[in-house]
């Protein structure tokens, strides 16, 4: 079985690797406007790239590996007066056409004849359901801050309470994400494993249910984000929005440095709190040295609550302009409406791009961001107070996501028709969620330590009616690192076909540590390293009446670990020679090898200039989540430890999923669409 895969592996590997898609295409045919008869070697530019194309004896012409955007193309040929057909927009994975008539002249006029391009409400090309958003709208139309803001009003997506994307009703983890062309989820969990910030977004595809083979690990839905390259001439913006400008009595920069409106607990409140103790033991720490700033200070580095974004672009100095950057950040700072509830993030994204050659073309992606947060508590109220020779001011929980990624990418141009790309990231995961802890308690007059022990559930109040309670209650350390290279090369054949095709290999070092709430505490600890890898063949046939994406993935994972056949049986009973019975635990097996081949197709049919039709069926892989394969399977010690059972032997999840719609123009400005689909999941 081992070597029928490596065969198949191999005829998927010839031709290049998996690389998600970044670049869309342009399309069209030139004319003479006299008698409509097609034209031959008319040179078509895009005046924004330096790239272009020539047209053939049918007049058509093709221009591929276009990054997505808004640009001007320069129809020029001798005899016939030049054409500038502006505003033609590219999208990630589509085919923009135009359709340009020219005008013979005998006398060469200096100005260009101008053509508008207005964007279609209805792309023929697409056979399953997706929403594109451009950059400009994001950062100057939508009402949003983040990432999965922007997500939470696409169509056919929810948004929990916690945040989480959901599309057409699939579990939280159900969705894949890519920057760039690069996978940027969370092993551990499967969520979101990179920030980006909104001002850095060029455009973001949203593919709902069904999607082609160069897609993978997913089962109800792929977000395909690329961002910002720099720009020619120099830009800078700077923006602020703020809720409110007024002092509110829950403001995290005003409590933070106001302590003199904190208030020793009343007799009352004592004796609640002491029950509360008693009852759940909650108690948690907070430690402001981890801000790096005095208790006096303004943590924050913003007076008020809000969200600060900047960004700046332009040629690289000295470069010639051949090399130019983007960056962009946004500081938020958002309060709770309840109190001691905030968030504090900061996301930064850049971008270098460098045409070493006309062929040649170099980037370098840079992301880091990091959120610190504390979700409100209705136990918050009995907060306490400490005595002005403490140190500390208040014990909750503390939690800090950090995320970075860094992407190395190679474009090489081979022909017209013909470009490869070479990536290597390394993408890193930071959760953590904990309670700093403190000095023992000490009696005041005598010194003595009013408990030795781990304090828990204790209290201490002081002669001055100051109230403590116990140490530190709960910590967890989460951390992945990712390492992902990819190649992929893409091929317009002919007029009619174009072939993508690649590989991908990954390898995951997943890190868990936690130390539970005393006193039965959840001690976890782990450390592995996963591999995966995925291959895809893919063609799209482009007819003047029907659109077809047919293609085949193959994926595969390694969890590099051991398992028990049967979970449900993981002790045994031995006798020995003298007749002696004992219980041991089952001997582990290695876990095999996880993989599978998964059939994709797709139809579009336009019926009418302002109607199409389309068609999908695909059949879906994706890892579980790691965490599930290895939470807490040592074993060590049920009674002390998390009960539950992590088990590495885990099946893939596996979709299969049908799709139909149909899109309508409505007018000049609105369309319709409506969609059915049917998904089938096992292994759940």
């Amino acid at each position: 079985m081992l070597k029928k895969v490596i065969n198949c592996l191999f005829l998927l590997m010839i031709a290049g690797s998996v690389f998600a898609g970044t670049t869309g295409k342009i399309v069209g045919t030139v004319s003479q406007q006299r008698d409509g008869e097609p034209l031959v070697g008319v040179n078509v530019a895009i005046l924004e790239l330096g790239m272009g194309a020539a047209t053939d004896a049918d007049g058509y012409f093709f221009i591929t590996n276009v990054p997505p955007g808004s640009y001007t193309l320069q129809i020029s040929y001798i005899g016939y007066q030049t054409v500038e057909y502006r505003n033609v927009n590219v999208s990630v994975d589509q085919t923009t056409e135009v359709r340009v008539p020219m005008q013979e002249t005998t006398v060469q006029l200096e100005n260009a004849i101008t053509v508008v391009a207005e964007r279609p409400l209805i792309q023929k090309d697409i056979t399953s359901k997706r929403s594109v958003i451009d950059g400009s709208q994001i950062a100057d139309k939508l009402p949003v801050s983040t990432l999965n803001e922007v997500l939470a009003i696409q169509s056919g997506v929810t948004r929990d309470e916690d945040g989480g994307i959901h599309i057409r009703g699939g579990r939280l983890g159900e969705v894949t994400y890519l920057v760039d062309g690069t996978y940027v989820r969370n092993p551990f969990d499967n969520s979101l494993g990179g920030n980006v910030d909104v001002e850095a977004i060029q455009e973001m595809e949203v593919i709902s249910g069904t999607f082609n083979a160069e897609y993978g690990n997913a089962l109800s839905g792929v977000v395909n984000i690329v961002t910002k390259e720099g720009s020619p001439e120099y830009k800078f913006k700077l923006q602020y929005e703020s809720a409110q400008l007024n002092s509110s009595p829950y403001h995290q920069a005003d409590w933070q440095l106001q302590l003199d409106d904190v208030k020793s607990l009343t007799p009352d409140q004592q004796s609640d709190f002491r029950d509360l103790v008693r009852s759940n033991g909650e108690s948690a720490y907070r430690d402001f040295d981890l801000f790096d700033n005095s208790i006096t200070g303004n943590i924050v580095g913003v007076d008020v609550a809000g969200k600060l974004n900047a960004s700046v672009s332009g040629p690289v100095p000295g470069s010639g302009n051949n090399a130019h950057f983007f960056v962009a950040g946004t500081f938020r700072n958002e309060e709770s409406p309840l109190p001691y509830g905030f968030e504090l993030d900061r996301v930064l994204s850049s971008k270098l791009t460098v045409n070493i050659l006309p062929t040649l073309k170099f980037q370098l992606n840079a992301d880091w961001s990091t959120l610190w947060y504390q979700d409100y508590n209705h136990q918050y109220k009995y907060w306490q107070f400490f005595a002005n020779s403490e140190p500390e001011i208040g014990s909750y929980p503390i939690s800090r996501d950090l995320k970075t990624r860094f992407t190395g990418k190679i474009t090489h141009t081979l022909s017209k028709s013909t470009f490869y790309n070479v990536s290597l990231s390394r993408i890193y995961n930071a959760e953590r969620n904990y309670v700093p802890g403190r000095s023992v308690v000490t009696d005041p007059n005598t010194g003595e330590l009013i408990s030795s022990d781990y304090l828990t559930r204790g209290f201490y109040q002081g002669l001055d009616g100051s109230f403590q309670i116990g140490d530190v209650r709960y910590w967890r350390n989460t951390h992945s690192t990712t390492l992902d290279f990819d190649v992929d090369v893409i091929s317009q054949m002919n007029r009619y076909n174009q072939v993508k095709t690649g590989i991908e290999l990954r390898q995951h070092t997943i890190f868990r540590h936690r130390v539970g709430m005393p006193p039965r505490e959840q001690l976890e600890f782990f450390e592995q390293k996963p591999v995966e890898f995925a291959a895809y063949l893919q063609d799209k046939i482009e007819l003047s009446f029907l659109i077809v994406n047919l293609g085949l993935r193959f994926d595969m994972f390694d969890a590099k670990d051991t398992y028990f056949s049967d979970p449900g049986k993981i002790l045994q009973t031995v006798t020995n020679s003298s007749g002696e019975t004992s219980i041991i635990t089952v001997p582990e097996e290695n876990v095999p090898l996880r993989y599978k081949f998964s059939p994709r197709i797709g139809l579009a049919h336009p019926i009418s200039a302002t109607t199409v039709f389309h068609f999908a069926y695909g059949q879906f892989f994706q890892i579980p989540r790691y965490y599930d394969l290895y939470r807490n399977n040592g074993l060590d010690d049920l009674l002390a430890n998390d009960p539950l059972i992590g088990n590495p032997g885990l099946e893939p999840e596996e979709t299969t999923a049908f799709e139909a719609g149909i899109k309508q123009q409505l007018g000049a400005d609105y369309a319709l669409e409506v969609t059915a689909y049917y998904k089938d999941i096992d292994n759940l």
